[in-house]
């Protein structure tokens, strides 16, 4: 008798807690703002490979295409990977 009554104590307590989360937010909602505008980004240089900082010229940065790797499962359920051509 004495677990009911706290489990129902409790369960009372959270119910009223919902109840006042919901009125607050009801009563005054959150505005969400965005940015006006996008943000303007100037690139000054990159770090290479080596760690060495290089100016970005008026080609641009330098690109590298990574081939996607294909995976295969392996008999123990780990997976192996493998470069794909």
């Amino acid at each position: 008798m004495r677990t009911d009554l706290y489990t129902k104590s409790i369960l009372t307590i959270i119910a009223v807690a919902l109840l006042w989360l919901c009125a607050q937010n009801a009563l005054s909602p959150k505005v969400a703002l965005a940015q006006p505008s996008d943000q303007r980004v100037i690139l000054a240089g990159y770090l290479d490979s080596s760690g060495k900082q290089r100016p970005v010229t008026e080609y641009g940065l330098p690109v590298a295409i990574w081939s996607p790797l294909e995976t295969q499962p392996a008999s123990q359920g780990t997976l192996r990977t493998s470069k794909s051509k």
